[in-house]
């Protein structure tokens, strides 16, 4: 798990220069002063597994992407087109985000296939928006 999240690091600090701030995902939005925006925060996960050995074992993966930015501006129809484009601009750093991702592999894993893209509402002036990917890896770490 360390080189896929060592690759996925890599290359959205290559692809998307805009992200201030890439890290493994550890709660850091519940303090305001924990990262740079706009941040990714990077989870990665395992949901099944099928033995090829008894020590090598085919993983599926999802990697959670949490896209982190300081949002002051106006999206409502009643904004100016200017403004409204300006606040709406966080947007432009997620298709980034996906362009770099999707169809990309690293050297351990398979290409990532989009699954998913959801906000996260919160209260405090930030926007949150998930992105979320699966692949699958062979894992020999037992051997």
């Amino acid at each position: 798990m360390k080189t896929i999240f060592k690759e996925i690091t890599a290359r959205l600090e290559a692809e998307v220069p805009e992200l201030r701030w890439i890290d493994k995902e550890k709660g850091q939005m519940n303090f305001s002063t924990a990262v740079l925006f706009p941040a990714a925060l990077i989870t990665l996960s395992t949901k099944t597994r099928n033995n090829i050995t008894d020590t090598w074992q085919e993983k599926d993966l999802v990697v959670q992407v949490k896209l982190c930015f300081d949002f002051s501006g106006n999206t409502n129809n009643k904004t100016p087109q200017l403004h409204r484009d300006k606040s709406l601009e966080y947007y432009d750093v997620c298709e980034k985000v996906h362009k770099a991702l999707q169809g990309w592999g690293g050297s351990t894993f398979n290409p990532l296939a989009s699954v998913g893209h959801s906000p996260i509402p919160r209260p405090d002036g930030y926007v949150t928006e998930v992105m979320s990917y699966q692949s699958s890896y062979r894992d020999d770490v037992a051997l």
